[in-house]
């Protein structure tokens, strides 16, 4: 065999450690390619085709290899100092192996292994204990009907009976009244005519229960469980818990909704999975078709009115990309690594944080903002397909939600806005819908700096909010009866940081780090905290695990009640409001604030999408010119002299805590900054009913400053 150094070097990058740092920088594709060596620049060949589809892509000058950054599998990047289009590329494991290098499988393009998935299943059970069943500690529940996949029949379910949940999407109709009591009958669901209504993913899970040695199977299309005629979304709660104490859920994360399940033999057809297989020297590598996120955001992107299952199954057995996978709060497997070859093992903890009883807004709006950028069915689904998941975390946010937004942190929730500047939130088709959450609105939104409460050394910037007026809701706009919101946190907040108060249950205090501990990333700490910081046993976080003060975290189990607000659509203060001049910003669909034309601007408002940004005259300017002029994106930078009045309302107050950007340094660090604002909404007004268009701030002292005028705002 001809020596070749590159070779040699590409094998050897997979004994790297993830400690450690090491590249292969090959160049151009041109100086890649030049090589007379056959293997690795046949690689390099596949990958360039690949890259030249997209003509958007910069030449690479930098082509290569890197390791270091995940166990046992190294990257092809088309620029090793930026990254930019990345292959993930895997060791095949020899029968000889002595090594662990070697984690990658070569698949059967049709079929898939069934024996992989019962080693997981049965590695769970060995390894994992009871920390993968039920995680999120939902309410127990036996279902009303379960499939007997050896009887192909329903069957009255009985207390204590182990089943699998089917997760898939279904457009189609139900079984009717008539159709449900003949299922019932042994061989039923064999029969030609059950079948021709049965989408083909029962059909086939059925049989795959059946083959991983499961006898019962829950499916919404046959197993009603409040009338026989009542839909499995009439009942969010019923839905969750049927999901979280399932022994394990099927989630179909690919294909149309008629399609069955492919790739099971000597159930279904074929599958059409395509490896990507390279030789090196004598090794086979292949390019990973799962890496990091994917399954979640995959499944979330193709199965939105599933998005609650897969948050509250413990263990999940998911097809897509035609592999199939399993997740359990322990552990990702992945049918292309062999058993206990996990790479990359990650399991978004948002949740977990949650439902153990910490009421962490960020993590509660990446859950949520993951599920509103999915396309669901209905959009009158966009908020039920996610209440069982609210009501779950309904135990940690005291109060519950009325309409998604945590009542504990209502005045800073109610500040949500899109995800980045250019993002465009659609305002949904649904009156019912209140203007002011966010699930009015499809796309993701953010509630930006979070509230200061975790301590999380990463973030440039924290926000502290105060309350400025009282909240009320009720179902009609005149007002009668209305129920007081209360925003206990806040409430609460300065108490929790008196250090003469006794600790809560559970918690530890802690010096706060210093400067020099923080490995050039000084901490931010809002007004009263900083001496200190709190750690609490049942709140694990490999990078976040401290918090700026404590509080009261609820015990939780599955016997915990839900708090569950009625559902109100009006919201009622006395507030200021104001009229400003807008105009376009450097900054996509972000407006400069001034007190008029000419005026330097003293806030910024998100508008919601480039509709609405329509509505501003477009100069014409060159924003990446005038970026280059300035040195600056700000939103004190306004695009032109031509803009519009807005009217704009006020919602709280904050403190925003920023750390300073050195470019000479290219990081941020002190001084740290501090700048109160106020949080507006820009409105429209029907028939004395506000509705909510944007959100965006005004600097405090500025805001004092104006002509404001109180007024009774009745928020729709």
């Amino acid at each position: 065999m001809t020596s070749c150094k590159i070779c040699d070097d590409i094998l050897d990058l997979f004994g790297v450690p993830r400690s450690e740092h090491k590249e292969i920088d090959l160049g151009s594709f041109k100086d890649a390619l030049a090589s007379s060596c056959p293997s690795h620049t046949t690689i390099i060949a596949d990958f360039q085709v690949l890259h030249d589809r997209h003509k958007g892509r910069p030449v690479p000058h930098h082509l290569g290899f890197l390791a270091g950054q995940v166990d046992r599998s190294i990257r092809m990047v088309s620029d090793v100092k930026r990254l930019g289009m990345t292959w993930e590329l895997l060791a095949v494991k020899k029968s000889d192996d002595k090594d662990s290098a070697g984690i990658g499988r070569i698949l059967d393009p049709e079929w898939v292994h069934l024996d992989v998935v019962q080693t997981w299943r049965r590695k769970c059970r060995e390894t994992h204990g009871d920390q993968c069943q039920n995680p999120l500690r939902v309410p127990p529940v036996s279902p009303k009907w379960l499939i007997d996949v050896n009887k192909n029949c329903v069957v009255p379910a009985e207390g204590g009976m182990p089943y699998v949940a089917l997760s898939y999407r279904w457009t189609g109709g139900q079984p009717t009244k008539t159709t449900l009591p003949k299922l019932r009958q042994d061989g039923a669901l064999v029969d030609s005519e059950i079948l021709a209504q049965m989408p083909p993913k029962i059909q086939h899970a059925m049989r795959l229960a059946a083959a991983l040695d499961e006898r019962y199977l829950w499916v919404d299309f046959v197993c009603p469980e409040e009338s026989e005629s009542a839909s499995h979304s009439d009942n969010p709660d019923l839905m969750a818990s049927i999901f979280a104490n399932a022994i394990f859920t099927i989630i179909v994360a690919e294909g149309e909704p008629e399609d069955g399940i492919r790739g099971l033999q000597g159930i279904s057809e074929p599958r059409t999975l395509k490896q990507r297989v390279f030789k090196v020297r004598d090794r086979h590598l292949i390019v990973r078709n799962s890496h990091i996120f994917s399954l979640e955001h995959g499944h979330g992107k193709a199965q939105p009115e599933s998005f609650q299952d897969f948050k509250v199954s413990g263990r999940k057995l998911i097809l897509q990309g035609g592999q199939v996978h399993w997740q359990c709060a322990c552990s990702v497997q992945h049918e292309e690594l062999v058993s206990g070859g996990e790479v990359d093992k990650y399991i978004d903890p948002r949740s977990s944080i949650v439902s153990l009883g910490f009421p962490d807004l960020d993590s509660l709006g990446h859950i949520l903002s993951s599920h509103n950028t999915k396309d669901s069915t209905y959009d009158r689904n966009a908020l039920a397909d996610l209440t069982g998941l609210l009501n779950i975390f309904s135990r940690s946010f005291e109060g519950g939600f009325l309409y998604g937004v945590p009542e504990t942190l209502f005045d800073r929730a109610l500040a949500w806005r899109p995800q980045w500047s250019h993002t465009n939130l659609r305002r949904r088709e649904i009156p019912d819908l209140p203007s002011w959450s966010w699930a009015a609105w499809q796309g993701m939104f953010s509630y930006q700096y979070g509230e200061a409460a975790r301590v999380n050394y990463r973030e440039t910037s924290i926000q502290e909010t105060t309350p400025i007026t009282k909240w009320y809701t009720s179902t009609h706009p005149t007002g009668q009866p209305r129920r007081r919101i209360h925003s206990t946190w806040f409430e609460k907040r300065e108490r929790r940081k008196d250090v003469n108060q006794p600790l809560p249950n559970g918690w530890e205090r802690l010096p706060a780090p210093s400067g020099e501990d923080q490995k050039d990333a000084p901490q931010l700490y809002p007004d009263g905290c900083g001496k200190f910081v709190y750690r609490h046993p049942a709140f694990a976080d490999d990078f976040c695990d401290t918090w700026f003060y404590p509080f009261e975290v609820p015990e939780i189990d599955a016997s915990t009640p839900f708090d569950i607000p009625q559902q109100t659509r009006y919201l009622f203060c006395r507030t200021w409001k104001a009229e400003l001049w807008s105009q376009r910003s450097l900054n996509e669909n972000k407006l400069t604030l001034s007190k008029g034309p000419g005026e330097p601007g003293i806030g910024e408002l998100h508008l919601h999408n480039e509709e609405q940004l329509a509505l501003w005259p477009d100069n014409g300017i060159d924003e990446v010119a005038a970026r280059s002029e300035t040195g600056s994106s700000d939103v004190d930078v306004p695009s032109a002299e031509p803009g519009k009045a807005v009217e704009l309302v006020a919602i709280n107050q904050c403190v925003v805590y920023k750390k300073t950007w050195h470019a000479e340094l290219s990081r941020h660090d002190y001084p740290m900054q501090r700048e109160e604002q106020v949080t507006v909404l820009w409105v429209e007004w029907k028939d004395g009913v506000a509705y909510r268009l944007a959100c965006g701030w005004v600097e405090k002292d500025a805001w004092d400053l104006l002509q404001l005028e109180e007024v009774d705002l009745v928020l729709g």
